[in-house]
């Protein structure tokens, strides 16, 4: 009896070590926390992440690469966010880019996610980044 289930139990670790690691992940998809909201100029969806710490020009780039629509929020999109902060995850209290520039060539809006202030700050600064899309009406 030993014998056989130790048999049963090397087939089933074969088996496991065998499977494709990619069928798990579809088969259990990780949970998004996206949001949808609405400005002025319509309807956006949130990322459920940020990306990370970088200066201005690297921060529209990477919200680009995660996909097709994928930006930089504006400061009323940015506001918005703040306000709801509470129901859509982790954000850092920390500033974060919006997409607007500021009164120079060299700075652009940030939104602090600590005190809710807006600034503008310079465009080779470190703040936060939470990429937005806009969604087709």
């Amino acid at each position: 009896m030993k014998k056989y289930c130790f048999f049963i139990f090397t087939v089933c670790l074969f088996i496991i070590n065998k499977t494709d690691a990619n069928n798990l992940t579809t088969a259990f998809p990780k949970p998004s926390h996206s949001k949808i909201y609405k400005s002025s100029q319509g309807q956006f969806e949130v990322g459920d992440k940020d990306l990370g710490t970088m200066n201005w020009l690297d921060a529209r780039k990477a919200c680009m690469e995660v996909g097709k629509g994928w930006r930089l929020p504006t400061k009323e999109e940015l506001n918005l966010i703040y306000f709801n902060k509470n129901k859509m995850g982790v954000f850092v209290k920390d500033n974060y880019w919006s997409d607007d520039e500021g009164y120079s060539f060299d700075v652009a809006w940030c939104q602090n996610f600590d005190t809710g202030e807006q600034n503008s700050f310079p465009k080779i600064n470190k703040n936060q980044t939470r990429p937005v899309r806009s969604i087709n009406q």
